[in-house]
């Protein structure tokens, strides 16, 4: 990874090559987006929102015309070039706030904001979004099962259907996230070691987000006591937990550095985050919120 980064800085055309080609090729290998975009974000991160965008131009130029010479994917030009705005304008959007803020909670708070305004838009566009995934899951998984001569009821279908949008969010809050810390990573690797995990353990969402937090909980709980459902508050409620687990894991790093805790445990603590996502992800949340109040980091050892 450190190599990637080195050659990002080595000259214009490498950070091209690397930023265009990465992202064409994560569309076998998916997690060369988030390569793909933390190379637009570091960028821009290190020269400023005027290079990161040249690189994002000159990139989606390479990526066309890789795609005209050499994949001849006729059929797929617009999807590339959509790939090419979803991927990489976030990213600089990213690079720029954490440029002119210093701040990680800054750059994940633009995170959430912007994995807000995609749960609004699609649903405002798509309308129903479990119709939606219905169609999009229904062939590939009765064709999967037909396979394995198993069967798979509809009912089950639509309940995965149900559950869809909401794993989108959250997968999205996580790409981007990924991409402008793992920015953040290289710059630190190469000009100032040891700054990001130092800045990583001093993540602290701003007062206005407890209060956000608060009334959207309260929207929740409300809408359970009263049967009704609204699809963009549940999503919003997903958004913001993402975000505080990241100031509760902030937390625990600082602790476990603090009272000088062996490596083997934090690989134990990452491995049940890993294998229990959803309830790891709600305690760390619970963390982040009680830090916004009691102040861990403060709190003696």
């Amino acid at each position: 990874m450190r190599f990637l980064a080195r050659l990002l800085m080595r000259d214009f055309r490498w950070a091209i090559a690397v930023t265009g080609v990465t992202l064409i090729c994560s569309i076998f290998l998916s997690v060369l987006g988030v390569i793909s975009a933390a190379s637009v974000s570091f960028v821009t991160l290190r020269e400023g929102a005027r290079v990161g965008f040249r690189l994002i131009a000159f990139s989606t130029l390479v990526v066309v015309l890789l795609d005209l010479l050499v994949l001849q994917l006729v059929e797929g030009h617009l999807d590339f070039l959509y790939l090419c705005g979803v991927l990489w304008f976030p990213a600089l959007i990213l690079g720029y706030v954490l440029r002119r803020s210093e701040s990680q909670a800054s750059a994940l708070v633009v995170v959430a904001i912007i994995v807000a305004i995609y749960a609004g838009a699609f649903r405002f566009i798509v309308g129903d979004t479990q119709q939606f995934w219905y169609t999009q899951i229904s062939p590939i998984l009765t064709q999967l099962y037909n396979n394995q001569e198993i069967g798979i009821q509809d009912s089950t279908i639509q309940s995965i259907a149900n559950q869809m949008h909401h794993v989108s969010v959250a997968m999205l809050f996580a790409f981007y996230s990924a991409t402008i810390l793992l920015a953040r990573w290289w710059q630190s690797e190469l000009f100032n070691l040891g700054g990001f995990g130092d800045e990583f353990k001093k993540i602290k969402m701003p007062r206005i987000s407890i209060y956000t937090v608060a009334l959207v909980g309260v929207l929740v709980v409300s809408q359970a006591l009263i049967g009704s459902q609204s699809g963009l508050i549940i999503d919003i409620f997903i958004i913001f937990t993402l975000l505080f687990a990241f100031q509760g894991l902030s937390v625990v790093h600082f602790r476990a550095r603090s009272i000088g805790l062996a490596r083997g445990w934090m690989i134990a603590f990452y491995s049940l985050v890993l294998l229990l996502p959803q309830l790891s992800g709600l305690i760390l949340a619970t963390t982040g919120v009680a830090d916004e109040f009691a102040d861990f980091r403060r709190a003696k050892d």
